[in-house]
């Protein structure tokens, strides 16, 4: 987990940017409730966020994919839906809807953690998706 609040103190706070998927859930619950391997992100300016990544030293793995070289963590970067038509497939729709809730739904949320040497990390403050408003 240390890796991965370094990764996001690292993230540019613009354009602004809502933590999703399990690295979410494990910072709303406050423990490690599941395995992850990447930090997923959603934001209004997908192609700018890449762009501020890559330019920082990431490797562009895909329109929508990094890789942090140190410590080596992924991060995707998927584009909010907020003002587009919805998808028609149910598949489609279900995920487009729940970028746009994230956006919507999303708190800020002060984060640290302790580092396998028992150091702190410095913390840092992180937009979060949330089930509920």
């Amino acid at each position: 987990m240390g890796r991965f609040v370094q990764v996001l103190a690292r993230l540019p706070r613009e354009p602004r940017w809502v933590l999703i998927g399990g690295l979410a859930v494990n910072v709303r619950l406050g423990r490690v409730h599941r395995a992850t391997n990447d930090v997923d992100t959603v934001t209004h300016g997908q192609p700018r966020l890449v762009e501020l990544l890559v330019e920082g030293g990431a490797e562009k793995l895909s329109a929508a994919k990094v890789r942090l070289l140190d410590p080596g963590v992924e991060v995707d970067v998927m584009e909010s839906t907020e003002g587009q038509a919805l998808p028609i497939g149910d598949e489609e729709r279900t995920f487009a809807l729940v970028r746009r809730w994230a956006m919507t739904s999303a708190g800020e949320v002060e984060l640290a953690s302790v580092m396998p040497e028992g150091s702190v990390a410095e913390p840092c403050h992180v937009w979060v998706a949330s089930a509920r408003l």
